[in-house]
């Protein structure tokens, strides 16, 4: 099989129902009473810090691709700087 990329948006409103759905069944089941705004703001931050994980992994991934496959000078060129300025 061929690996594709995560779909991040995806994955973040899945956690997001994963977290609220275990804290309602938890409150539930525990019969005590947990704030809806302590649940919002565990939730968010949990699901920025996935987010942040996930794009300063992929932006390695990608950095380390470019790194091993880019050439080191442009096709056509000698490799040296040209300064075009002042040539008409």
């Amino acid at each position: 099989m061929k690996r594709h990329r995560a779909d991040i948006a995806a994955l973040l409103f899945g956690l997001a129902f994963v977290i609220y759905s275990g804290t309602f069944i938890a409150s539930e089941l525990s019969d005590t009473d947990i704030e809806a705004a302590w649940i919002s703001a565990i939730t968010f931050v949990t699901l920025g810090v996935v987010a942040l994980t996930a794009t300063l992994l992929r932006s390695k991934e990608a950095s380390a691709e470019l790194a091993e496959g880019a050439p080191q000078t442009l096709p056509g060129s000698s490799g040296e700087g040209v300064d075009d300025v002042g040539e008409g």
